[in-house]
């Protein structure tokens, strides 16, 4: 495969069976992984290291790479010498938000992705996943996700799961006239405020560097992987150059 390959790959278990692999891989090797610990702050101690706040504990900790969106990560680094700071403010991203369906049925005629005009749908990309990867994955079922790019301030990303399956369903029965309500056995909604990042001119002079003026603390995002653009392989490849930014300060 290369970049620009009709080749795609698919990580069988999806990412929740990788996360786990690479969790456990990191227990194996001696460190610890902590989950549903939600990080409200980092700050730097006088003589070296951070200290890193868990809502009612704390980990004191040598070196922290950040790797939540710009605007997230001013949330958390107060300490970020200004000069910084403001790199991290001039990056913007827009909003991503996907209803996943679990129909008891196919919706297309075999079709995987459909990008779709956003002043006709209100959803930018019908995608059956199971016309790619086999039902038998899923228990059976088959699923379509329902995925939309869009500022924060737009109506639909402070809708309720319900309320904008409202909107959206009845425009799946614009790509299927037969589509019915009663086809839907579960459905789900994500939303995400820093997905996807968009370069104006000149972005590649904006880009912070990986590591910050404060020794042992580093920031890796999706909006520095420039001049490409989101994409898991990219999150690979800026983990990688994290990873040896850190082991070189060592």
């Amino acid at each position: 495969m290369s970049k620009r390959t009709k080749a795609l790959g698919y990580y069988v278990g999806g990412f929740q069976a990788f996360a786990d692999r690479l969790g456990s891989a990191v227990t194996s090797r001696g460190g610890r992984v902590e989950v549903g610990s939600e990080v409200h702050e980092v700050r730097p101690l006088a003589g070296g290291g951070y200290e890193v706040h868990l809502g009612g504990s704390s980990v004191t900790v040598d070196r922290v790479v950040v790797t939540v969106g710009p605007r997230a990560a001013l949330g958390l680094l107060p300490g970020l010498p200004e000069a910084y700071a403001e790199q991290l403010r001039r990056l913007r991203s827009l909003a991503a938000m996907t209803v996943v369906l679990a129909l008891d049925r196919p919706l297309t005629r075999g079709l995987y992705w459909v990008n779709l005009p956003k002043r006709v749908f209100p959803f930018l990309a019908l995608v059956e996943h199971t016309s790619y990867i086999d039902r038998s994955h899923y228990g059976g079922d088959h699923l379509v996700y329902l995925g939309d790019y869009l500022p924060e301030s737009h109506p639909h990303f402070r809708m309720s799961k319900d309320e904008l399956l409202q909107v959206y369903l009845p425009a799946v029965r614009r790509i299927n006239p037969a589509f019915e309500e009663s086809w839907v056995r579960k459905s789900w909604l994500f939303r995400e405020r820093e997905a996807q990042p968009f370069t104006p001119l000149h972005h590649s002079r904006a880009i912070p560097p990986l590591r910050t003026p404060l020794r042992g603390l580093y920031v890796a995002s999706m909006s520095q992987v420039y001049p490409w653009d989101r994409g898991t392989n990219y999150a690979v490849e800026i983990g990688h150059e994290v990873a040896r930014a850190v082991l070189e300060d060592v």
